[in-house]
């Protein structure tokens, strides 16, 4: 049977140590893979190693406690911080969106309300970025991967733009005239923002807005690309450059 694994981000994991998870991952071991005291979870805190732990206490109760390092677990670990602004999309192409950019390394995922975005903001908005976090979360499960995406929801490109890490090159992805090809222009190291448009591409103030802010036109080859496309696309394109794909 494969060892469920469990991302426990920021936790001094070391032999026995032991703690007890948040409610959601209790009803996720107990009620979804219905584990039992004494089953073995795999744990990942974004370190280069994966833990063995096992369940502990009763089924009213249950905490995990580490036992060891697991040796030939392999596990993925981050290399290259990769931000992406992702378009707010129906949500079965936003969800594809998300799991291909966490499957392919983007570290940030920054989605926000384009102008031309089908969905609107709304109340829905917690309910929808728990359901993207559990997207990537099985994404990253799915490709060994050692840690979760940032995820974080914004109602425009502009309140997104703003909340930017500042270093690192930025690129807008554009089928607009001729521009130099995304995987020539991220050869350079270190960190990489993306910007991705809606459907219908951004608007002409969006477009002004993200130049202004810095980031340099470039392309993903001669054909208009769905929004989700682009966005899984792009993250390939830097990582290839970059040396992460060879």
């Amino acid at each position: 049977m494969t060892i469920p694994r469990l991302f426990e981000p920021g936790r001094n994991l070391r032999p026995g140590s032991s703690f007890i998870p948040e409610n959601e991952v209790l009803h996720y071991l107990r009620r979804v893979l219905r584990l039992k005291p004494g089953d073995p979870v795999l744990l990942l805190d974004g370190g280069s190693v994966a833990w063995r732990a096992v369940l502990t206490g009763s089924d009213s109760g249950l905490g995990l406690e580490v036992e060891r390092v697991e040796e030939g677990v392999r596990v993925a670990p981050d290399g290259r911080r990769i931000t992406a602004l992702v378009p707010m999309l129906k949500v079965d192409r936003h969800e594809i969106a998300i799991q291909k950019a966490t499957e392919l390394g983007a570290t940030s995922l920054f989605l926000y309300f384009a102008d031309r975005s089908i969905p609107r903001p709304g109340a829905r908005e917690n309910a929808r970025l728990d359901r993207y976090r559990k997207v990537a979360e099985e994404a990253c499960r799915q490709c060994d991967r050692a840690s979760l995406p940032a995820l974080t929801m914004y109602d425009s490109l502009q309140s997104a733009v703003a909340a930017l890490p500042e270093d690192g090159s930025r690129y807008l992805l554009s089928e607009i005239g001729v521009v130099e090809p995304l995987v020539r222009l991220a050869v350079s190291p270190g960190p990489v923002t993306l910007a991705v448009g809606p459907e219908g591409s951004f608007t002409d103030t969006e477009r002004a807005m993200l130049l202004a802010a810095g980031f340099v036109p470039a392309g993903l080859g001669p054909r208009v690309l769905k929004a989700e496309t682009a966005v899984i696309a792009a993250v390939m394109a830097v990582q290839v450059a970059g040396g992460d794909m060879g």
